[in-house]
């Protein structure tokens, strides 16, 4: 099984816990599982034991320290990159384990460099790492101190939960932690847990390549490191038609923009080595003559790598969508970390398939994500009619003053106003314009801007054209073992969120007057702290009632409530608030003219198109669905009113109360019978 794993995986350094073999057997089992070198510490009769195996073609490895419970090895590869490696098995009883962390502590005050650290630690550093324990032990926390005296971060995993198990007892003891340099020199590292063979640990790999995508299928995306080019705006002015088509200009900016990184301005990090190159051969030649003219390029050469530093750090920012830029932190370093760790966050290696089967291979992942997300936002023979609502002019009628506010021609402060509203450098687009793009040079690009959005409220219908949707996915837990253990952020082009954005603001100063108290969320003036307290003093009130009727609470939470909204409900509901015909129009287009990508570790999958749900991501999505909720609670109301629905008072003379809304989520209240449940 060993010798199947290697070839498999390509292994170029094989660890072995807990071999319970020693003497003369060793060199002959090593043999057969095919290395040629090697280096371990002895079990003691049937106790620990720990290979570190290895080929010397694939890379030289020194052993510098050989211990009971680690071996740590100085290790150069074939790119001649040179890190310590430390393999670890954690002794079974804590008092032997202390010891370990002591010796680990030390070895980190005389390490240089790089540094990672795998094996069996046989302790945990969370609750989630153990199968249903309640608390953590002292040696858990003297790992966590280890940790954090090192200056190691764990590296994470896909896979199952839990990488050893014996009956029911569940715990993750196996695992992989680095310094920040390692992190650095291996951007792109991960780790896989595979399937369980014969032992009751399961495998662990480390693989140096688990964020490398093809880059031939990555959608367009302008970077941060442009805008600090002195040719930059001469590329945007050349290449936009004040006057012409928005998104003919956006398609024949981002072809022009490819070609000027390539041929103009090149890649950074190379000519960032090549600078230093330059710059030491100068040295050396300077050290032994003057030369002026070798003096006057050194100092241009200086200047130019300062630059190259600047765009460097600009680009790691946008990479790593760090908010402490607004804080003028200037440490690249720490920005790379930050990108590397989102990255390998959200980067998944295996999931879940419906039979319960975890698949590994990409391809099999990318099938298995479409057809997960077509069967949320399309699901076969989904039917778009919709029964009459039983409750309809509940809402508070809007005045002819706040409608023709509404329904008014749009203004050239209304676009600047949601342009310079949206966050800067917000992920990618399917265009790859973020809306920096957009800020940066609107003095070029307003005009077209402007036109576009009025032309698409005069014609609606062509909002198609800039409605193209990537879905990224976020795991909601960490790691996630299927695809509904994700959330789904749209992407929309940011000429769309225009559009959208410009609507949400005419209407987000009417939500307070049309939406009932019973919402907290986006609604301005309102806060869900607000429900909150009214909920704690409920619960309080149950609790603490002694005689008379019983009272009950019910929490719901709607599951997919975004994804799985029909767009004539949402229809329906703007036109019994009264909204005006041509607003109503623009959202219909904008909801229901969406394509869809599934944006898969940086790749986009086929596209295909929605049949219901509102977009997470889509400046307008709150503010419909918490309109279309109020049909709820107006529903809620009218079983009161009809004497079907019976809900508290807190006290004699106290107002009813029936229900609470956060967003998506509802707290139901009614007398305790079984008339009401």
């Amino acid at each position: 099984m060993i010798r199947d794993l290697t070839y498999r995986y390509n292994l170029k350094l094989c660890i072995l816990l807990e071999t319970h073999v020693s003497g003369t057997k060793v060199e002959g089992i090593i043999r057969k599982l095919g290395f040629d070198s090697w280096c371990i510490s002895d079990a003691e009769g049937f106790s620990g034991g720990i290979w570190c195996l290895w080929n010397g073609k694939d890379c030289q490895v020194e052993p510098v320290n050989i211990q009971r419970q680690f071996i740590h090895l100085k290790i150069k590869d074939n790119n001649n990159q040179s890190w310590h490696c430390t393999c670890i098995y954690g002794s079974p009883q804590p008092g032997p384990r202390s010891t370990l962390w002591r010796e680990l502590e030390s070895i980190a005050a005389t390490n240089q460099g790089p540094w990672c650290l795998g094996g069996d630690f046989n302790s945990i550093i969370s609750l989630k790492e153990t199968g249903g324990n309640h608390n953590l032990s002292q040696d858990s926390n003297r790992f966590q101190k280890c940790m954090l005296n090192c200056g190691l971060n764990d590296l994470g995993f896909s896979g199952p939960p839990f990488t050893w198990q014996r009956n029911q007892i569940k715990h993750r003891l196996d695992r992989f932690l680095c310094n920040l340099e390692f992190n650095v020199l291996f951007p792109s590292v991960g780790v896989k847990h595979l399937p369980k063979l014969k032992s009751d640990h399961l495998p662990i790999l480390l693989e140096f390549d688990t964020l490398v995508e093809n880059r031939r299928e990555r959608p367009f995306k302008l970077l941060a490191p442009w805008l600090l080019h002195e040719g930059y705006n001469n590329l945007v002015r050349s290449n936009w038609c004040k006057q012409g088509d928005l998104i003919n200009n956006i398609h024949h900016f981002t072809e022009k923009a490819k070609e000027w990184n390539k041929e103009v301005f090149g890649h950074i990090f190379r000519k960032k080595k090549r600078i230093l190159l330059r710059l030491e051969g100068i040295n050396q030649n300077l050290s032994f003559n003057n030369n002026p003219f070798l003096e006057k390029l050194q100092r241009d050469l200086w200047k130019e790598y300062e630059m190259i530093v600047v765009q460097e750090e600009s680009y790691w920012i946008q990479m790593a969508k760090c908010k402490t830029i607004n804080l003028g932190d200037k440490n690249s370093k720490y920005f790379h970390q930050k990108a590397n760790g989102r990255r390998r966050r959200n980067h998944v290696n295996a999931l879940k398939n419906s039979d319960d089967e975890w698949i590994d291979n990409v391809e099999e992942l990318k099938e298995l994500g479409v057809s997960f997300f077509k069967s949320l936002y399309a699901p076969n023979n989904y039917n778009l009619f919709l029964p009459d609502f039983p409750v309809t002019d509940k809402f508070p009628r809007l005045t002819e003053a706040e409608l023709n506010h509404l329904s008014r021609n749009i203004t050239h402060e209304e676009v600047k106003h949601a342009v310079f509203n949206m966050g800067s450098w917000k992920a990618p687009r399917s265009d790859g314009l973020p809306a920096k793009f957009f800020q940066h040079s609107w003095d070029i690009v307003s005009d077209s801007v402007v036109n576009w959005v009025h032309m698409i409220f005069r014609n609606p219908e062509n909002i198609a054209g800039a409605n193209q949707t990537l879905i990224s996915i976020i795991p909601k837990v960490p790691p996630p073992e299927n695809f509904a253990q994700f959330r789904p952020i749209s992407l929309c082009n940011v000429c769309y969120k225009i559009v959208t954005k410009v609507i949400a603001e005419r209407i987000k100063p009417h939500l307070g007057y049309i939406v009932s108290n019973t919402q907290a969320s986006f609604i301005p003036g309102r806060i869900s702290a607000d429900n909150i307290l009214v909920a704690q003093e409920v619960i309080h009130t149950m609790r603490m009632r002694a005689s008379g009727k019983g009272l009950m609470a019910i929490k719901i939470d709607l599951e997919k409530a975004y994804d799985r909204l029909n767009w004539n409900f949402i229809i329906d509901t703007l036109k019994d608030i009264g909204i005006p015909e041509n607003i109503v129009n623009v959202i219909h287009f904008c909801i229901s003219s969406p394509t869809m990508s599934l944006l898969w570790n940086g790749s986009p999958s086929e596209t295909f198109n929605p049949t219901r749900d509102i977009r997470q991501g889509d400046p307008l999505s709150p503010y419909l669905f918490v309109l279309c909720i109020e049909r709820l609670s107006q529903l809620i109301n009218s079983l009161i009113e009809q004497k079907k629905w019976k809900p508290i008072k807190l006290t004699r003379n106290g107002p009813h109360l029936s229900h609470l809304c956060f967003a998506d989520d509802l707290v139901l209240f009614a007398e305790a019978s079984k008339e009401q449940v």
